[in-house]
């Protein structure tokens, strides 16, 4: 792996070089160093990354899945508490929906 695509795939994962640097469990020069190519980077860290993308990809998963459950929840509480709003909220989405996919379509008819 060369410096230039340790630094992409550092950015891919939203890691600063400090974070990036404690995860591997070595010191930010040194990951300076190696994504300007300076010193070159050990074989054992190629799977470190992959091993550090795996677990991150089933984190960010689970937070989807955990936000999307809070928001339904929170959906849910307010439909209760709230009919009449929560109605109206509705109606209020349908139609910035509508308008969206109308300026999408007008622009897409204008060639752009």
């Amino acid at each position: 792996m060369k410096g230039k695509e340790l630094r992409k795939w550092r950015k891919t994962q939203y890691l600063s070089q400090v974070a990036f640097a404690e995860l591997v469990n070595v010191t930010v020069n040194t990951v300076a160093n190696w994504e300007n190519d300076r010193t070159r980077i050990p074989p054992h860290i190629d799977l470190g990354l992959e091993y550090i993308a795996d677990q991150r990809e089933r984190l960010v998963r689970a937070m989807n899945r955990r936000k999307a459950e809070l928001a339904a929840q929170r959906e849910m509480k307010m439909a209760k508490q709230h009919p009449a709003h929560y109605l109206k909220l509705l109606e209020n989405m349908r139609k910035a929906r509508a308008v969206v996919q109308a300026n999408r379509d007008a622009r897409k008819a204008a060639g752009l």
